[in-house]
């Protein structure tokens, strides 16, 4: 056994060559970490840049795609400055490559990494240039654009993950070295230390413990940059504590005191929706279901907002028995990434909508022409669905002919694959489905081009226009027809623009004026040529519909036409002109026509005036005399006269009468016939009115064999309204007709009611049957004429004018009613007469004042006795001398006394001298009338004390309106000459009557 010593000598020896051994070995050592740590220096802050430039490039294409999409909330540039950034970065990475490598130019991993860094820097450049050229060109979304753009991602894509490759291949080519050199390293000091093993067995127990320190450190260290910018979590599962770095913290928004290094932080900091499958994940790898551990989920804020989180770990240390020891992980925030996916998700799932929702057909190929995408409205016109079109050639699909010829026409897409540019069919495309059905098309083709700029297929875009094709013939063939019907029109027709082109100008036109449609080029032409009254500028101007009327059209051979112009706005046409017709009637014959009618009609109505006027006066200048002469025959009668003396009075008092009647026959003809007969409805008393016949006619009847019966149906009314003077004036004229012409037999008068649909009109049935002489046959249709008889001879035996019948048959017709006549000649006569009415009550309001009203107490003696005149005392307003002596001396022999007046001045004169019961008032009088006397009488104040003075007019005038005029100036009552001492009686003691009641 050696010496202790020696044995202490030896393993001081042995002590110092291994401490050489270790020193070697720990240079070579320390060469080796600094390697490992330079080149896992390099690798972090290139892995970063790298992903941080997919990140911007991923950014800018989003940018990219919502310009060209239109979307709003683009920002113009942003994907520009995004590719900028992209590229920068990668150029960053290059020179960091080589400013840390001392080796660069000797590792060909690395130089070829470089060139593949920069081919991916040029590539980024043309694709930020041809993304500017399209959102520049875009000045409306475009499909087309957008998928060219995605082609020229994915190429970019493309390029990147071969740089990723070639990155990571240097850096592991370099790490294989180093770890082949560290093996060996490794196992010469594994020698030196199992040398040195029993000298340094606690050194060695103390440096292995610093060396499993240094390797968790170091192995943290390595998480740590292989997670740029994450967060680092350390699991130590044998001790049960977390390490959680300050990063990992900050990402939720904490301080790193803020939150304990616990399983339970993260536990509360997980979302609750997504906890259970993260742990179950984390199980997983825990029990060896799988070498890494990778789980995206979210996790909260401290704000309470959610963020995802990739969640990314492996076991790095287990047990002799297996079991896991240490877990390490990272956290990387990728909400950004979420969104950009989610956008791009959404964008994707929109442009699917949109070609599914869009009225055009789409279909896509490749670069060998076969079907890649069809959307619905591609299979419907093709009768292909999608599944069974990809794959094919297009022109399988896709086939077309001419729609004239029938020919079969060449697929666009071999022409934009062949010339590479857009190309557009022809507009007699046809295209034939499947199943044979044809469909006229208008259809497009545009190459698409990838990343690199080649062509990587075509795009069509196409769409049906057989309706609108079948629409323009329609409308061709329509408006063609339209232009023959216009141009064959009987009548003038002219169209023309809102310019005022004239656009077509028909045959008629021409024929009519002698212009040809190249001498009227313009409306403002016409106006020139044609008479200066048609004026485009006020006339033409657009409106729904205008008729011009007539207008004076000088003709080319320069003759007057006289044309009825009409316009009609036609509205806007298929080529957006708005289109006006101008339409004419020749009506130069009517129109002379029409003046020489409106002479006539003037001259007429100058004749119809002048015979009014004639009437007027022929009534006054009759009446005046005639009243002189009744007046003179009734004061005669009141003196003594003998017999035969009696007899020549009456006979002269009833030829006056014949000669009144006559003159108000004319006149109430003249009125019916010229349109002036005026109804007033009064309420009338039927059972009166057969009374007032009755006393009139039944004094004719008792000289002859003829029996007058009068009879009223129990149904009718007791009071009617209507006009009963004109009633009066029809049953006064039928009666006495019958009377006249019946010399024995009788009279039959017959009143009752007619009700007609259903109750809702009631009429008067009035019925005369005689059993006189007849009518002829023959004489039936002449017999309501004017002036007509049916004897005319000389020896005739009956008298009259004819006007009965004529005035009874105006009368009932302007009254709203119907008669009729049955007759026959030796067997009498039947006519029978039918008159609206209506039901009212005597004290209505409906019956006007008249003086045939019962008077009231305190008044003298009944209306009509000339005893009811003695006492009065009365002023006559009268003209004419004879008048004078004729009215004042009945009154006087009446009793009254009477004042006389030559005109309207002396009768106001004389009202202010006295107290009048009653004035007389002639109308038409010299120096002042009667109408102005009255006027001056009620409105004077001069007058005031006389005012209420009752005024009877007396005139000759017995026209339509007439009575009115009187009433309107103030006179009470109203009685026509001649007149009898009974009817001014009776005036008189009315307007009394009317006076008392309406007090002063």
């Amino acid at each position: 056994m050696a010496h202790p010593v020696a044995i202490l000598s030896g393993k001081k020896r042995n002590m110092g060559l291994g401490i050489a051994l270790f020193a070697v070995t720990a240079c070579i050592m320390a060469w080796l970490s600094g390697s490992w740590y330079l080149t896992l220096q390099q690798y972090a802050p290139l892995s970063q840049d790298m992903r941080l430039a997919w990140s911007d490039l991923y950014r800018g294409q989003m940018e990219a795609e919502r310009l060209l999409a239109g979307e709003s909330g683009g920002r113009p540039g942003a994907q520009t400055a995004y590719f900028r950034q992209a590229a920068e970065r990668i150029q960053d990475a290059v020179r960091i490559l080589r400013t840390r490598s001392a080796l660069f130019s000797l590792d060909t991993g690395l130089i070829q990494t470089k060139d593949d860094a920069l081919a991916f820097v040029d590539a980024i450049n043309e694709v930020s240039t041809a993304t500017y050229a399209r959102i520049r060109d875009a000045s409306t979304p475009n499909t087309m654009r957008i998928i060219s753009q995605r082609n020229d991602f994915d190429a970019l894509h493309v390029n990147y993950e071969k740089l990723q490759r070639s990155f990571d291949k240097a850096f592991d080519s370099r790490a294989q070295r180093l770890m082949q050199s560290g093996i060996g390293l490794m196992s010469l000091w594994i020698v030196v230390v199992m040398f040195l093993g029993f000298q340094l067995h606690g050194l060695a127990e103390r440096f292995r413990s610093a060396a499993e320190q240094l390797r968790e450190s170091e192995e943290r260290w390595n998480f740590a940059l292989e997670g740029a910018g994450d967060g680092v979590w350390d699991w130590n599962l044998a001790q049960d504590t977390i390490f959680l770095s300050r990063k990992w913290k900050e990402m939720l928004g904490f301080n790193d005191d803020e939150l304990v290094n616990d399983f339970e932080t993260w536990r509360s900091l997980a979302h609750p929706e997504d906890i259970d499958t993260a742990l179950a994940t984390i199980n997983r790898c825990l029990s060896g279901g799988t070498d890494q551990y990778e789980h995206v989920y979210r996790m909260l804020r401290k704000d309470g907002t959610a963020c995802w989180i990739l969640d990314r770990g492996r076991v790095v240390a287990r047990d002799a028995e297996g079991n896991p020891v240490r877990f390490i992980g990272t956290h990387t925030d990728i909400t950004a990434q979420k969104l950009s996916e989610e956008s791009a998700r959404a964008s994707g799932e929109n442009l699917a909508v949109t070609l599914s929702s869009i009225g055009d057909a789409v279909i896509a190929t490749d670069r060998d022409g076969r079907v890649t995408l069809m959307n619905p409205v591609a299979e419907k016109l093709t009768g292909w669905t999608q599944s069974s079109a990809i794959g094919k050639p297009v022109s399988a699909v896709f086939v077309i002919i001419s729609a004239t010829t029938k020919q079969s026409l060449p697929s666009p897409v071999e022409e934009v694959l062949r010339t590479g540019r857009t190309v557009s069919l022809s507009n007699d495309t046809t295209l034939v489905s499947r199943s044979g059905r044809e469909f006229q098309i208008a259809d497009s083709a545009a190459p698409i081009h990838d990343a690199s700029g080649e062509m990587s297929g075509v795009v069509m875009v196409y769409t049906d226009v057989t309706q609108q094709y079948r629409f323009k013939r329609k409308l061709a063939e329509s408006e063609h027809r339209f232009r023959t019907a216009l141009d064959e029109a009987p009548f003038p027709v002219l169209l023309h623009d809102a310019r005022g082109d004239v656009l077509m100008l028909n045959r008629q036109w021409s024929l009519l004026t002698g212009y040809e449609p190249s001498q009227v080029p313009t409306i403002h032409r016409w106006k020139d040529l044609s008479a200066p009254e048609i004026d485009p500028e006020s006339r033409f101007s657009g409106q729904a519909r205008s008729t011009d009327g007539e207008q004076n059209i000088r003709c080319s051979d320069g003759t007057l036409r006289t044309w009825n112009v009409s316009m009609i706005e036609l509205g806007a046409m298929p080529d957006g002109r708005h289109i006006t017709m101008l339409a004419a009637v020749d009506v130069t014959v009517q129109s002379e026509t029409m003046r020489a009618l409106q002479r006539s009609k003037k001259a007429a109505e100058s004749a119809n005036a002048a015979k009014t006027e004639f009437l007027a006066n022929m009534s006054h200048e009759i009446r005046t005399p005639l009243n002189g002469i009744m007046g003179m025959m009734q004061l005669l009668v009141s003196t003594p006269l003998d017999d035969e003396q009696k007899q020549y009075v009456s006979n002269a008092i009833s030829s006056s009468g014949r000669l009144s009647q006559l003159l108000s026959d004319v006149l109430d003809l003249s009125r019916i016939e010229a349109g002036g007969l005026v109804l007033r409805d009064e309420c009338v008393t039927p059972s009166e009115l057969l009374d007032a016949i009755k006393d009139l006619f039944t004094l004719g009847t008792r000289s002859s064999q003829v029996e007058l019966a009068l009879e009223i149906s129990p149904g009718l009314p007791q009071h009617i309204l209507l006009d009963g003077g004109r009633l009066r004036q029809i049953l006064f004229n039928l009666v006495g007709n019958a009377l006249k012409f019946t010399e024995k037999g009788h009279i039959h008068v017959r009143l009752d009611e007619l009700a007609i649909h259903g109750g809702m009109r009631q009429l008067l049935l009035i019925s005369v049957e005689d059993t006189g002489i007849g009518i002829p046959q023959g004489a039936m249709r002449d017999i309501f004429n004017p002036f007509y008889q049916v004897d005319g001879s000389h020896v005739r035996r009956q008298g009259g004018v004819g006007l009965g019948l004529s005035i009874v048959r105006r009368l009932v017709i302007a009254m709203g009613g119907a008669l009729c006549i049955d007759s026959a000649e030796g067997e009498g006569t039947r006519i029978h007469l039918s008159l609206p009415f209506r039901i009212c009550a005597p004290d209505s309001g409906d019956k006007p004042e008249t003086s045939g009203e019962t008077p009231e107490a305190g008044l003298p003696m009944a209306l009509g006795d000339p005893a009811a005149l003695h006492g009065l005392n009365l002023l006559l307003v009268e003209d004419d001398p004879v008048n004078q002596l004729a009215t004042a001396g009945l009154l006087r022999k009446s009793g009254a006394r009477v004042t006389i007046a030559a005109n309207g001045q002396e009768g106001l004169a004389a009202a202010l001298s006295d107290s009048f019961d009653c004035i007389i008032m002639d109308v038409q009088m010299p120096i002042m009338d009667g109408i102005e006397a009255t006027q001056r009488l009620r409105s004077d104040g001069r007058y005031t004390a006389r005012a209420a003075t009752p005024v009877v007019a007396m005139t000759a005038h017995a026209l339509e309106g007439d009575r009115e005029m009187c009433l309107a100036s103030g006179m009470d009552t109203y009685v026509t000459k001649p007149a009898t001492l009974e009817s001014l009686a009776q005036a008189i003691a009315s307007s009394i009557r009317l006076r008392t009641r309406r007090g002063p």
